[in-house]
């Protein structure tokens, strides 16, 4: 036994020459050390793991939220005819869109030259089709209406209710939606009585 470990240290020697006994000492310390962080792997295995990329640390895209706000975005729309001339002479659009709500800018009774019949009851029934009309431009009708304002010029004879409720039942049959209803010194065009603005919610 002794001649054997003898003779495996004199291969040692012979083998790594006279720095051999160094050399064992570093390979020993070297397969310590990896044993080490081998064992530290397996007790801890986020220890070793490379560290994350600033990309992989990025949140996951919510493409519900990317939804919510395509649909949250403005979408303006102008009424064909009238519409045209007060987007280019006075800078207006006359409904917005915004998700499944629709607002218009206020409607008065003239016709696509801006013009306002002479009787009361023609002017509250034009500014009535020219709502509809501009709800049709962002997609919507009167069905949808669940709010309206309307100002009134001259005070508010009997007339100009009958009018309103008359074609309130025309154009919205099947629900009734609120109403704001205001008396004012003047409207846009000299010869205006009436200007109607309205909310639409559409499913």
């Amino acid at each position: 036994m002794k001649n054997k470990m003898k003779q495996d240290s004199w291969r040692s020697r012979r083998a790594y020459g006279s720095g051999g006994h160094w050399l064992l000492q570093l390979q020993g310390r070297r397969r310590k050390a990896l044993r080490c962080k081998q064992k530290m792997r397996l007790l801890h295995p986020l220890v070793s793991r490379p560290s994350a990329k600033p990309k992989d640390l990025e949140a996951p895209i919510d493409h519900r939220t990317e939804q919510r706000k395509t649909m949250n975005k403005p979408e303006f729309f102008v009424t064909p005819g009238y519409g045209e001339y007060m987007l280019n002479e006075l800078h207006y659009s006359q409904a917005v869109k915004i998700g499944d709500r629709v607002e218009t800018s206020g409607q008065g009774g003239w016709d696509d030259n801006l013009q306002i019949p002479e009787l009361l009851a023609d002017e509250i029934a034009q500014a009535f089709q020219n709502i509809e009309r501009t709800l049709a431009a962002a997609g919507a009708g009167w069905e949808h209406v669940v709010h309206v304002n309307s100002y009134h010029v001259g005070g508010l004879p009997p007339e100009v209710n009958d009018v309103m409720v008359r074609l309130y039942r025309h154009y919205m049959p099947n629900h009734a939606p609120i109403w704001t209803q205001v008396g004012v010194a003047a409207l846009g065009l000299p010869t205006m009585r009436i200007e109607i603005r309205v909310t639409a919610i559409v499913p």
